[in-house]
Parts: structure tokens; C-alpha cells; sequence
């Protein structure tokens, strides 16, 4: 029931903007919304809203619905696709948007009036004996559909596709398992930029110190991207930064580590300079069938929100609600069995000393450095979105003619961003062996029938009209990777054995080359 929410922790509190919320009045609030909430136990329901604290709010108080899309970008393009595919029952959406696309063929209700109508059930859902909902929307840094994060809960409460709430013990997130009989502080949740930025004092920056982080935080939960905004922080009395999604790099760890050596940093969701980090998904002692040893059918499900099944190549597969269904088999996200096709989400598992562990996403690995594509993607477009900057970023693997696997990155924008400014922006962020190998603009993204990506469709590397480039500017840093004295037609030679299509160059002879590309080729040609 709801009484196994904390009521009277005001050791926790949530910041929106600019406002403190303790968790005793966000626990009222949630109260008051959940009381008023119909009965919509088979309904799919969509939620258009650009307030993240309504957002925070409608997944504290609807347990009960099928599926939920919430989208806090609703100037999206695709967000009418995104309808279409998903054909929600009813929209909520905030009271001070307006949609730019016909909504004649949807239940449309405005968010103030689930807080004032009186005639919603007062039925309180328990939580534990519901069924597991599915909640799948898109942060607020991106409007392609890729995006979309699916993922199942439970007693803990998930924002952006992570748990980085409390579950009903208040306790901090049972991956860490750091309990509140061990531990009692002060937590901050960080998910927004503007909550970084809420979170330190500019007045009292100064060379020695850094930037001060104005309240007395224990825990801090945040995303790589988000920490750039106080990288530079020294006085406060974090014990914990928990990062939340995205790549963790290099370039950010240095000013973590050097400025905050007190502080134990702990990547929670993706990959680290050590490479995978895995994360506890459920017990092996609780299947009831021996499983060691014996194939998975295809769709075996575990307590109802996990699914797992064995791809081709043998391994096991985590999907989280995420099992549907298709007749199209245009991606190359799916599971072939027995004349069917299955998507997956590329989540891997592995038994390991009785128990399953997940072990990520579909990753790519290149001169032994392993990353997953949709990691970096969300790190690239975040950096983005700090300045105001919305972009869609795609990273895909492909081979050259002598099957070395590299990586490229395709982005789109309605911006001015060209192709020198996104490469020096991702050259200031990413670690050498994440910068993509070549790098494309796209005129448009293109979409299948039900609203996803059509990566099937993105263009290839060894086409003609696509543009490589390295900002001219950084010649001087040449020296850095060793090549700074490589003569122009030894490289235009092995460039030309490299491809089956010559590429051309400019007039100084490097414009059009990507830096890490020809740091790799010299590398492996000499």
C-alpha cells in the first residue's frame, strides 16, 4: 500500500528549478494527485508535458496503467508518429501547451484538471500486488524515438529509464545497497541541468577552491553531463556521486578525481574505462526449473517482468517488458525463432555464481576498447543540450574492405551546427578512442512505419556525398598523436589502398580528413 512510502524523511529532498521540495511535502503531494487518479488499470496512457516535476509526479501516482508514454519534448516532429504507433487510450498533457498536429482522434486531458475534478476514483492501487507497469517516454535532451527508454519497476521509482528514486524502505537504490539503518544523509536527485546549476554558488567560485555546492549533500545522483556544470567543486561533504547514464570519460574523471578525492564515485549505468559494470538483476535460485546447462525458450518470462531468451549465437538475452512482437523485420534488432522474429534490446546476461546478471546493452568494440553505441550518443547529445543546442546523434559500426570494425557518427539538427563546430564540440568531450572515425550531416532522419529509427536507411561511410573533416585549426596539435611530420602524399597513398574510393583533399591537404581516423590508419599501416 502507500503507507510504504516514507512519510517523514526530511533528510531527502528534490529540487526543481528553483525550488526545495522535502520529501515529506513531495510525499504529500503524491498523495493527494494518486487519491484523485482514475481507475485506469487497462488503459495506455500518454503524457505531454516540458515540467519534469509533473512528470516526477504522474509515475509516483499512476501504478496501475498498462503503458505509459511520457514525453517531455513536445515540439518533437515525431511525436505525432510516436501516437500513431503507440495509439494511447488518453493524453494528458500540461495546460499551458498547445499541440501543433490534430488531436480530434484522442481522449485529451489537461493536467489541472486531474488535480481539481472530484470524480476520480479514490481507489488506492497496492503497489505490491499490481501488475508491473511499463513506462517508456524520452528525455527532455532529444526528440528521436530511439531514445525511448522501456524499462519495468517495481518498489522503486524510475526517471529517464534509471532507478535513482528511493524504494519502500527508504533506502537508497538496492543496487548500492546502502541502507537507511547504515546510513542517514542528505541526498540530492540531479535531473536537469538547471538542478546542477541550482546546486552551486557562481558568487563563490574562486581559483583554490572551486565552485561551493551551497547545501550539505551526502549523495549525489547525477549524470556525467550534468557534473560538468561544477566539475571544479572542492568544499562540500559529498561522500557519494553516483553516476546515472551516458559514457563516463577520461577527460571527465580527470576533474572528478583531482578535485574530489574524498568523494567515492560510483558509475552506476553504462560503461567506465574498465568496461562493463554489471548490475544485479534476480537470484538463480528462484527459477524453478534447472536452467544451467539447458536452452531458454524463446519468451520464457521471470516474475512476469523479465523476459529472457537466447539469441543465435547463444547468449542470453534481458528483456525488461521490452518482448513485443513485429511482422517488419526492417532493423536488425530482432530475434529469430521458429518463423518468428523477436525485437530485443540488446540487454546481455550472464550467470555468474548462481546468480543472472545483466550485463548491457549491445556494445561495440574497436582496438580492444569496448563502448555501447546508445551510451555515447546520450553523453554527445547532452553536451548539446547544457547549451541550448538540440540535436539527434547516431553512432553505428560498420567494416572496411580489410574488416576492421569503426565507428561513425550521423547527426541531425534544425540548427546552424556544421560539421566543423559538432566535431571540435565532441573533440573537447570525448576520450581518443570514442571519437567516431567518420562523421555525417543528416538533411533528415529517417523513420519506419511505427515511428522508430531506420538505421537500415542512414547512409554509408564509403559513399561519395558523405563529408569527413578535422577542424583545419588543430593541425598544431598533430604532434600529440605522432604524425605531425608524416608527409601529405605517404598519407594520401595509403588513404587510397585504405578505401576502394579515393578521397580528395583540400588545398592545405587535411581539412577533409577526421584526426582520430588517420591517427588509427598511420597506426596500423606503418
Amino acid at each position: 500500500m502507500l503507507d510504504k512510502f516514507p512519510k517523514d524523511s526530511d533528510n531527502c529532498f528534490i529540487v526543481y528549478k528553483n525550488q526545495e521540495m522535502t520529501y515529506k511535502n513531495f510525499y504529500t503531494s503524491y498523495m493527494s494527485l494518486a487519491k484523485k487518479m482514475l481507475n485506469l488499470t487497462n488503459k495506455k496512457i500518454c503524457v505531454i508535458s516540458d515540467n519534469q516535476l509533473t512528470i516526477i509526479l504522474l509515475m509516483f501516482s499512476i501504478w496501475s496503467i498498462k503503458s505509459i508514454f511520457i514525453c517531455l519534448d513536445y515540439q518533437s516532429k515525431t511525436l505525432e508518429n510516436k501516437l500513431k504507433a503507440s495509439k494511447p487510450d488518453i493524453i494528458i498533457v500540461d495546460s499551458d501547451i498547445e499541440l501543433n498536429f490534430d488531436t480530434n482522434c484522442y481522449q485529451i486531458v489537461k493536467y489541472d484538471e486531474i488535480k481539481n475534478r472530484t470524480d476520480f476514483s479514490s481507489q488506492i492501487i497496492d503497489i505490491h500486488e499490481s501488475d508491473i507497469s511499463t513506462i517508456c517516454f524520452t528525455s527532455g535532451s532529444t526528440s528521436r524515438s530511439k531514445c525511448i527508454q522501456r524499462r519495468h519497476f517495481t518498489n522503486n521509482i524510475t526517471y529517464d529509464g534509471y532507478r535513482n528514486f528511493f524504494n519502500d524502505e527508504n533506502t537508497i537504490i538496492t543496487n548500492f545497497h546502502v541502507s537507511s539503518s547504515s546510513f542517514q544523509g542528505l541526498i540530492c536527485i540531479v535531473i536537469s541541468n538547471e538542478l546542477a546549476l541550482h546546486l552551486v554558488d557562481d558568487k563563490n567560485y574562486n581559483d583554490v577552491d572551486g565552485y561551493i555546492i551551497k547545501h550539505d549533500i551526502d549523495i549525489l545522483y547525477t549524470n556525467p553531463s550534468y557534473l560538468t556544470n561544477f566539475l571544479k567543486f572542492s568544499k562540500c561533504n559529498l561522500k557519494y556521486i553516483f553516476l546515472i547514464g551516458e559514457v563516463l570519460t577520461k577527460k571527465i574523471c580527470s576533474h572528478l578525481f583531482a578535485n574530489n578525492a574524498n568523494v567515492k564515485i560510483v558509475n552506476q549505468y553504462g560503461i567506465s574505462e574498465c568496461g562493463i559494470i554489471t548490475r544485479y538483476v534476480i537470484d538463480y535460485n528462484e527459477f524453478k526449473n534447472e536452467i544451467k546447462g539447458v536452452s531458454i525458450p524463446i519468451g520464457n518470462k521471470i516474475h512476469n517482468d523479465i523476459n529472457i531468451s537466447i539469441n543465435k549465437n547463444n547468449q542470453i538475452l534481458i528483456n525488461l517488458k521490452y518482448f513485443n512482437e513485429y511482422n517488419d523485420g526492417s532493423t536488425n534488432s530482432f530475434v529469430e525463432h521458429e518463423d518468428k522474429k523477436y525485437f530485443n534490446t540488446g540487454d546481455f546476461g550472464e550467470f555468474i555464481e548462481s546468480k543472472l546478471y545483466l550485463r548491457g546493452r549491445k556494445s561495440i568494440k574497436i582496438n580492444d576498447n569496448k563502448f555501447y553505441c546508445e551510451e555515447l550518443e546520450s553523453h554527445i547529445i547532452n553536451q548539446f543540450f547544457r547549451k541550448q543546442i538540440n540535436l539527434d546523434c547516431f553512432i553505428v559500426d560498420f567494416f572496411d574492405k580489410n574488416s576492421n570494425k569503426l565507428q561513425y557518427c550521423l547527426y541531425f539538427t534544425s540548427t546552424d551546427i556544421c560539421i566543423n563546430k559538432f566535431t571540435d564540440e565532441i573533440f573537447k568531450i570525448l576520450d581518443k578512442h570514442l571519437m567516431p572515425y567518420w562523421i555525417v550531416k543528416l538533411d533528415k532522419i529517417p523513420y519506419l512505419e511505427n515511428g522508430k529509427v531506420d538505421r537500415l536507411k542512414f547512409p554509408q561511410p564509403v559513399q561519395q556525398n558523405i563529408v569527413t573533416n578535422i577542424i583545419s585549426d588543430k593541425f598544431n596539435d598533430f604532434s600529440t598523436y605522432g604524425i605531425k611530420n608524416i608527409v601529405i602524399n605517404i598519407i594520401k597513398k595509403y588513404i587510397n589502398e585504405y578505401f576502394d574510393e579515393s578521397l580528395t583533399f583540400s588545398e592545405n591537404g587535411l581539412d577533409s580528413l577526421n584526426l582520430i581516423f588517420l591517427e588509427q590508419l598511420i597506426i596500423k599501416k606503418t
